[in-house]
C-alpha cells in the first residue's frame, strides 16, 4: 500500500499515497479566501497538508482520525517545512487498511522500557515509596494505559508509548545527577521521576490524536497526577505523611514555574532537580525533532522555532576535529633534550592538593 515514507518526500516531489489526518482547520488566506490545513502522519512522522481550492467542499469528505488517499499532490518547502499541496484527494475506510502502519510510536520496544523502570523500583528501599511504586506497576490496566500514552499532544514524545520513553529517560536523568549529589534523597527521587508525570494516562485520549480529555482540560495532569497518587496513600498502612508531601510537592512543582501550568515552584533540592531532568529531556527531544523534520537543502541553520524561540544549528555532518598524531617513541626520544643533572637547579617541593 505504501508508496513512499515521510521521511522520504522531498521539496517538489509528487505524492500520490496514503495518510491519517491527525488534524484539520479551515483557515483563512491573506487573499481572504479560505483553504484547509492538515496535519498528515503515517508512523514514521508527520507532514503539513494544504488544500487550497474548493476547501469548503474537501472539508466535509473527511473527519480528523480519518485515512485519506491522495490522489495528486506536491511537495513543497514553507518556511523551510515541508507541505504538501493536494489537488485531488479521497477518504479511506479504515476496514482497507492496517491502522498500525499509520500510528508513530516509541522506537524502544515497550517490554524493555517497562523492565527498566521496575528495575529503578526495585532500587527503592524506603518502604513506602517501594509499596507505592509497586502499587501502579503491579496493576495491569494501569500498566496498559501508561505504556500507551503519549507525553504530549505535539510537544514532545507525543505518540504511543512516548510517555514511558519520556518518564524512563527521566528516571535515568535523577540517577545520574544523584551521582553528583550524593546527598540527596534518591529513593525519593526515583518516585518523584517515575510518577510525574501519570496524570497524562487521564489527561490525554488514547484515540489517535491524543485529545485532551475533559478532566485534562479542567484539572490538567498535575493535578490529576497528585490526586492518583493520594488515593494510592490512602491505601497503605502507615505512609508517613511528611514523606507524602515531599513526593506530591515533587509533582505539583515539575514544571518549575507558574508561567507553565506548575501550581507550585520546587522549594527542595529533590524537586527542583526532578524539574531539571524533565525539562532537559523535553527540550532536547523538541531540538531534535525540529532539526530531524527540517527538511530544506541549505545546511547551516533551522526556521524559526517559536516554541525554543530561536533558529537551530544544523550540521552538515559529523563535526571534524584536527588531532595531531600521537609522536612515535623514537621522535618523541630524538626531541627530549639530554638530562644534564648536575646543572639542574633543585626545585622546591609543592604541596599535595588532594
Amino acid at each position: 500500500m505504501k508508496k513512499i515514507f515521510i521521511k522520504d518526500i522531498n521539496a517538489d516531489s509528487d505524492v500520490r499515497d496514503y495518510f491519517l489526518v491527525k488534524q484539520k482547520n479551515i483557515c483563512k488566506a491573506k487573499n481572504d479566501k479560505n483553504y484547509l490545513a492538515m496535519v498528515l502522519c503515517y508512523k514514521t512522522g508527520e507532514v503539513n497538508g494544504r488544500v487550497w481550492n474548493d476547501a469548503d467542499m474537501v472539508n466535509e469528505l473527511f473527519d480528523k482520525g480519518d485515512i485519506i488517499a491522495i490522489k495528486k499532490g506536491s511537495a513543497s518547502l514553507w518556511q523551510k517545512k515541508l507541505q504538501i499541496s493536494i489537488a485531488v484527494l479521497e477518504k479511506v475506510e479504515r476496514n482497507e487498511v492496517d491502522m498500525a502502519d499509520f500510528v508513530q510510536t516509541s522506537r524502544f520496544p515497550v517490554d524493555d522500557m517497562i523492565n527498566e523502570l521496575k528495575s529503578h523500583i526495585d532500587r527503592v528501599k524506603n518502604v513506602s515509596l517501594n509499596a507505592l511504586l509497586n502499587s501502579f506497576f503491579d496493576d495491569a490496566e494501569f500498566i496498559k494505559a501508561f505504556s500507551y500514552s503519549s507525553a504530549a499532544k505535539a510537544v514532545h514524545h507525543n505518540y504511543v508509548s512516548g510517555l514511558l520513553e519520556h518518564t524512563l529517560s527521566v528516571t535515568r536523568l535523577v540517577s545520574l545527577l544523584k551521582q553528583n549529589y550524593p546527598e540527596l534523597n534518591e529513593d525519593l527521587l526515583i518516585a518523584g521521576a517515575i510518577l510525574h508525570d501519570i496524570g497524562k494516562i487521564k489527561e490525554l485520549s488514547p484515540d489517535i490524536g491524543f485529545e485532551y480529555t475533559d478532566p485534562g482540560r479542567l484539572l490538567g495532569h498535575i493535578v490529576i497526577g497528585t490526586i492518583m497518587i493520594d488515593k494510592r496513600i490512602e491505601a497503605i498502612p502507615g505512609f508517613p505523611p511528611q514523606l507524602a508531601d515531599l513526593l506530591k510537592h515533587m509533582v505539583l512543582s515539575h514544571h518549575g514555574i507558574y508561567e507553565w501550568g506548575s501550581p507550585k515552584r520546587p522549594k527542595t533540592v529533590e524537586a527542583y532537580l526532578l524539574h531539571c531532568a524533565d525539562d532537559l529531556d523535553a527540550k532536547i527531544v523538541m531540538m531534535q525533532n525540529a532539526i530531524n523534520k527540517d527538511v530544506a537543502d541549505d545546511v547551516g541553520w533551522t526556521g524559526y522555532n517559536p516554541l525554543l524561540e530561536r533558529y537551530l544549528y544544523k550540521p552538515a555532518g559529523e563535526f571534524e576535529v584536527d588531532v595531531a598524531p600521537a609522536p612515535t617513541q623514537s621522535a618523541q626520544a630524538a626531541e627530549k633534550p639530554e638530562s644534564k643533572p648536575q646543572e639542574q637547579e633543585p626545585q622546591p617541593q609543592q604541596a599535595k592538593m588532594f
